[in-house]
């Protein structure tokens, strides 16, 4: 009984308001030889995609693990003061969408280049996990992608490779619904 109370109090807590990392990769570049993001001297364009070898896309929140992801986000237009007008970007198995990410809005630096939902603005960043086994109803939506091994390319145009992340909040009760999914799994064990 103090076994079940423990674990509902745990259910209860980790089902707060509580951001997750839901999506997440490291540079599998290694050398600015196969970048993924290029975008002119001045900044005013930008565009990525990468199909090499060697990215890992990890989910954290349901331990998913796939390889030999590939993504893509088309040209856009950036304004002086940084910012993207409507874009998406999708990432693959090499055969299905893995998740999708739409935005109404993003931000590039010299640095990086992402987005995220803001009280003023609720629904800037749309992020689907098409892998996930229960899709859950997701706020405070946010990627990043953080921008290494610059190579000025000639022309006016700088390429980089890159590292990623993605983090929300799960809707409480889907949260819930997932860990006594997990811990009715663990006690079948």
């Amino acid at each position: 009984m103090v076994a079940v109370a423990a674990g509902l109090l745990l259910v209860v807590n980790v089902a707060s308001a509580t951001t997750l990392t839901f999506a997440t990769f490291a540079d599998p570049s290694g050398s600015a030889a196969t970048p993924m993001f290029w975008m002119n001297e001045d900044l005013t364009l930008v565009r990525a995609e990468y199909f090499g070898p060697g990215l890992t896309l990890q989910v954290p929140f349901t331990g998913q693990v796939f390889h030999n992801v590939t993504f893509k986000m088309p040209q856009l237009s950036i304004d002086d003061t940084g910012a993207s007008g409507p874009g998406w970007i999708q990432f693959n198995d090499g055969v299905d969408a893995l998740m999708t990410i739409t935005f109404q809005s993003a931000r590039l630096t010299e640095f990086g280049f992402g987005a995220r939902n803001r009280p003023t603005d609720p629904n800037n960043v749309n992020i689907i996990y098409h892998g996930l086994p229960v899709v859950p109803d997701l706020s405070e939506e946010s990627f990043a992608f953080s921008f290494t091994n610059f190579n000025e390319i000639g022309f006016g145009w700088i390429t980089t490779t890159a590292s990623f992340t993605s983090s929300a909040i799960p809707e409480p009760a889907t949260v819930v619904f997932l860990l006594v999914g997990g811990l009715a799994l663990i006690r079948r064990r």
